[in-house]
């Protein structure tokens, strides 16, 4: 039995906010073992049935296909598409249906501004580098009165942001968006958020300071690029009603904001928390936040805003230590391999108790070792 298996879109299954640039992929599976492709036909259609592009059948063995030029998408089009393939020996089948959405494909397309929190100065490249900036956190409160066919967020928040909508993440996409020359190119990422919508929400957003506003002087040099500048975030959504209404949005001065717990973050430097300073509730609906402070417009970053169709990062494992010792400095946990994550642990203890966890490439005489990039690391207190 021939089956048509693993639908692409670009290398993404059904994927939020693509670019014009669409490719279009598939496999062919069968129960007999060698089988070799000899047609296929691509049928695609728009939400309301109308047929946008119809390939016919094309003699070819290759598995993919361009989206043509000649059939212009839309921002924000949801586009279904299946496949119908033949091989060899005449077998026939058709693929269950696939689908894509389109992004912002125009700049004139964000009305959302950039905000910042007022006491950071909004100017490139002059960023104060002994300054031990923290993370910056956002919210927005919104309604829905009618009932929604489809929501979806746009956003992008440097260096690095996390985004829940009523205490629940948007996605479990991590260390978003990618670096880039922000000056020239910024990225911004696309999610459907239509399962998270109640009648009253909460957009809440934490941001820090990533590869866009460095401190160290690591190897990358990030503290002198000329795009550096203050923690700053966009962002729109767009409700789309099942009348056939819209409502958008978007990131302006009406959005509140409050430094964050994590009083610095530094992409070489790690990170100092104070769990005494995380508002509890916030990124829920209904939080008091008239202590906290109206966003400011900021200038943006010097870039276009473009959207990301790269693989996101993801946490794709969990890891135990292989091997626990103690030494008069502390523990030391060994995981056998060099590897890019997070430590979890749990602790208790009185308020204001400090945990200090320091991470290393090497072991030496039974303890971590820096040795020559130990200059690299912005340890500041």
């Amino acid at each position: 039995m021939l089956r048509v298996e693993r639908l692409r879109c670009s290398d993404r299954q059904n994927p939020m906010g693509t670019d014009r640039d669409i490719r279009l992929s598939w496999q062919l599976e069968s129960d007999s073992g060698n089988i070799m492709q000899r047609a296929y036909r691509i049928v695609a259609r728009g939400e309301e049935g109308e047929l946008l592009w119809d390939s016919g059948v094309v003699i070819s063995s290759r598995q993919q296909a361009a989206w043509p030029e000649e059939i212009p998408l839309r921002s924000r089009q949801r586009v279904l598409w299946r496949v119908e393939a033949e091989d060899s020996a005449g077998n026939t089948a058709v693929s269950e249906e696939a689908f894509f959405q389109t992004a912002l494909l125009e700049q004139t397309d964000w009305r959302a501004k950039w905000i910042i929190h007022p006491e950071v100065h909004d100017a490139y490249g002059n960023t104060d580098q002994d300054r031990a900036l923290p993370s910056y956190l956002f919210r927005k409160e919104f309604s829905v009165g009618k009932k929604i066919r489809r929501a979806s967020l746009y956003i992008c928040g440097l260096g690095f942001f996390t985004a829940r909508i009523n205490g629940c993440p948007v996605s479990d996409e991590v260390l978003a968006p990618a670096f880039t020359r922000y000056d020239r190119r910024t990225l911004y990422a696309s999610y459907d958020i239509t399962p998270l919508l109640q009648e009253q929400n909460a957009l809440a957003v934490s941001v820090g300071n990533g590869r866009y506003n460095g401190f160290s002087d690591g190897v990358w040099n990030l503290k002198c690029e000329p795009w550096r500048s203050y923690p700053k975030l966009i962002a729109q959504i767009h409700l789309d009603y099942a009348d056939g209404t819209e409502q958008r949005i978007g990131t302006d001065k009406s959005w509140k904001t409050h430094p964050g717990p994590s009083y610095f973050n530094c992409i070489d430097g790690g990170e100092r928390y104070d769990a005494r300073l995380a508002p509890e509730g916030w990124e829920q609906s209904g939080y008091d936040d008239s202590q906290w402070t109206a966003a400011e417009i900021s200038r943006g970053t010097g870039g276009l805003l473009y959207p990301s169709t790269l693989p996101p990062i993801r946490i794709t494992q969990s890891l135990r230590p292989l091997t626990t010792t103690r030494n008069g400095k502390g523990t030391v946990y060994d995981f056998g391999q060099n590897l890019s994550g997070w430590v979890r642990i749990t602790v208790a203890g009185e308020p204001g108790a400090v945990v200090s966890i320091r991470m290393a490439e090497q072991l030496r005489e039974g303890d971590i070792y820096h040795g020559e990039i130990a200059s690299q690391y912005a340890d500041q207190e």
